[in-house]
């Protein structure tokens, strides 16, 4: 199967146009090096979430760092009990997994190069003076060249939000993302020329600002040409108020005056009947505190009309500004989004990958495994038999209790505990919800009463007692936001906060 932009659509190798419904699953571009909520729930509860509610693509960000040590980065906070199958796991290994376990459920992947490195942030370019252009494209043709043999790894995502200094059609070889866009492009069409390359806008055209990514203008005067015919994709980034207040929010005419807007930045691009336009993320918390609810309400309704493929951003409940389709246990569903995006996309094409699944390309050098740096990954724990799915365990599961923080940080205990060969296993998650108007930075979680065998998204060694805040929550907790972590002890335990 191989896929074509034309005629303003993405279609398939009979000419017959596509319908995607997508959603982003992200961690891989993190300094943990992994699939967020692995930490908590089993890899085929989340799979099993995305086919059940009619997800046909998933949109899979991923640093540099990780594309060129694919089978040298070890995975961190993983779930073992949760996961048997993923001790000692590769950033490599894992990938390989989800790619084939989508294809056997009929799902695509697009492949999203979101930061250089799992501690940094979104970089405004598509190179630095560490990872340069030449770097970029080492890296892309690593992974690409992987996946070569995988019909449902559609699409690349050259560069995630492109902003600040970049620039579109200006002509310097260091900021023009259009012109970088086409090489790097280029680069990729040369390794598998079958893949759809989607390609973003910046932030600000001739004085115009718009959205990270999101402002497609240039287009107009400066396309994009890449070395294989119909397979350039522009994919523009847009959101609501929970994420930042534009003006146009605050506008007497709002939402109304929204439909003009998203018209000017990319909604004329695939009424032109050339290339697809995807949206390759929109979401929020959907609180009508803030007009999120209105505002995606409203979005959902344009994309629709406009025949707008997207990928909602996200599965994960820990997107600080946004949160995700699943609450914060990795469990519970947000029910008012997912039909939103039911109403939006009542019918999703239906892929079929059958014939086997094929066998990732090897990587370059293969090479042992390092190990695991020290602390604080978490030590992979013997398992003479394979562990239950925490799904069909019974779970004595007392209802959460609220206990207030010493002073800004509310922490919400679930016991997830169950038994295994007679013995009970001892694990808690726990929810940590800013409750102030001020960023929490200093915070300290206290685990006391037993041995800790596994941590999970916090930061400090399994000897210690006491653990700080992830570190992709460089900025500290955010007022109204929360993040999940999680232990495994030999015995029952309490949590406690407290404040440096």
């Amino acid at each position: 199967m191989e896929f074509f932009s034309k005629n303003g659509s993405i279609c398939d190798n009979n000419g017959q146009q596509v319908t995607l419904k997508g959603v982003n699953w992200f961690g891989l571009e993190t300094d943990v090096f992994c699939l967020h909520g692995l930490w908590s729930v089993s890899f085929n509860s989340i799979m099993d979430f995305v086919q059940k509610n009619k997800f046909n693509a998933l949109r899979v960000p991923f640093s540099t760092e990780v594309a060129l040590a694919l089978d040298k980065t070890m995975c961190k906070s993983i779930n073992t009990f949760a996961n048997p199958d993923l001790v000692n796991c590769t950033a490599g290994q894992l990938l390989d997994k989800l790619v084939k376990d989508c294809a056997s459920r009929g799902i695509l992947v697009l492949l999203d190069m979101h930061h250089f490195t799992g501690s940094g942030g979104i970089p405004e370019l598509w190179s630095d003076a560490t990872y340069t252009e030449d770097v970029v494209i080492k890296a892309w043709k690593a992974i690409v060249q992987r996946y070569v043999s995988f019909p449902n790894v559609f699409a690349v995502d050259l560069k995630n939000e492109p902003h600040g200094q970049a620039t579109w059609g200006e002509g310097s070889s260091s900021t023009d993302w259009r012109a970088a866009a086409q090489r790097i492009g280029n680069a990729v069409l040369s390794v598998n020329p079958k893949l759809l390359v989607f390609v973003e806008g910046v932030e600000v055209f001739q004085g115009r600002g718009s959205w990270w990514g999101g402002n497609m203008q240039g287009i107009t005067q400066f396309p994009v040409k890449l070395s294989v015919a119909n397979k350039l994709v522009y994919s523009a980034h847009c959101y609501g108020p929970s994420v930042h207040a534009q003006p146009y929010f605050s506008d007497a005419a709002f939402p109304t005056n929204l439909t003009a807007i998203w018209d000017k930045d990319f909604g004329f691009v695939n009424t032109a009947k050339a290339e697809a336009m995807v949206i390759g993320e929109w979401g929020g918390w959907m609180k009508s505190t803030d007009k999120d609810d209105v505002w995606q309400a409203k979005f959902g309704e344009y994309l629709k009309n406009k025949k707008i493929d997207y990928f909602y951003w996200c599965l994960c409940p820990n997107s600080a500004d946004t949160g995700g389709l699943l609450d914060s246990d990795w469990v519970t569903p947000i029910t008012a989004k997912l039909q939103l995006l039911e109403k939006t996309t009542p019918n999703p094409t239906k892929f079929n990958f059958s014939g086997g699944v094929p066998q990732p390309a090897p990587q370059p050098q293969p090479k042992p495994v390092p190990q695991p740096k020290p602390i604080p990954q978490p030590a992979p724990q013997p398992q003479p038999k394979p562990v239950p799915q925490p799904k069909p365990v019974p779970q004595p599961q007392p209802q959460p209790v609220p206990q207030p923080g010493a002073g800004s940080l509310a922490l919400t205990i679930t016991n997830r505990s169950w038994a295994q060969s007679g013995k009970t296993m001892y694990q808690y998650d726990v929810t940590v919800k800013n409750t102030s108007a001020q960023v929490v930075k200093n915070a300290a979680f206290n685990i006391t009463g037993a041995t800790l065998t596994q941590v999970w998204n916090v930061q400090g060694a399994l000897n210690q007692s006491h653990f700080t805040v992830p570190s992709w929550l460089s900025g500290g907790v955010v007022p109204n936001s929360q993040f999940t972590f999680g232990f495994i002890a030999d015995g029952p335990c309490q949590v406690s906060v407290s404040y440096t």
